[in-house]
């Protein structure tokens, strides 16, 4: 007897799909009949296909589980890990960036910040020695302004006194 892996239904299936007429005058419907197990059921050279019998109450089903809705199953639960894993490493490494980003520009502006206060303290300096400078020649300046108007005022002096002294020589 030829056995097809794919369509092959254990035995509490079996009893379930195909119902056996019994002489047992109950009032229970849902008991089963002891199985009897077939010798001939073996599949040792075969890949094995498991069924699952569900065992509630009222009407049974028995769903036929392949290797084909195995390796779906197996599919879908390893695409869902897997999408949860890389969301997790996406989210860990997009954080670790942002924090590498985020101290990296942190130490570069406090790096600039730095050489900005350098820089605007030695112009600051420079600007208050200039003032001095300024507020000295200014000083001298001034000081130069006034001696020239005295000696001005001096040789206007001795200019007249000159011509005054030219023409009394000069007269008889």
């Amino acid at each position: 007897m030829v056995c097809s892996i794919t369509t092959w239904i254990c035995p509490a299936c079996k009893s379930i799909s195909r119902r056996v007429k019994s002489n047992i005058n109950t009032p229970v419907k849902d008991t089963q009949l002891p199985v009897q197990l077939d010798d001939t059921m073996s599949c040792d050279d075969h890949n094995v296909t498991v069924t699952s019998c569900n065992a509630s109450p009222g009407p049974s089903y028995c769903d036929l589980i392949t290797m084909d809705k195995i390796s779906t199953l197996l599919d879908h639960k390893l695409n869902v890990c897997m999408q949860q894993t890389m969301e997790s490493i996406r989210t860990a490494l997009r954080e670790e960036i942002r924090e590498a980003v985020r101290s990296e520009v942190k130490s570069e502006f406090t790096k600039v910040k730095v050489e900005l206060s350098a820089t605007t303290d030695f112009i600051c300096a420079e600007q208050k020695g200039l003032q001095a400078e300024l507020v000295g020649a200014t000083e001298k300046l001034r000081i130069v302004e006034d001696e020239n108007a005295r000696l001005r005022a001096d040789l206007h002096k001795i200019n007249n006194r000159l011509s005054l002294i030219e023409k009394a020589l000069t007269q008889p």
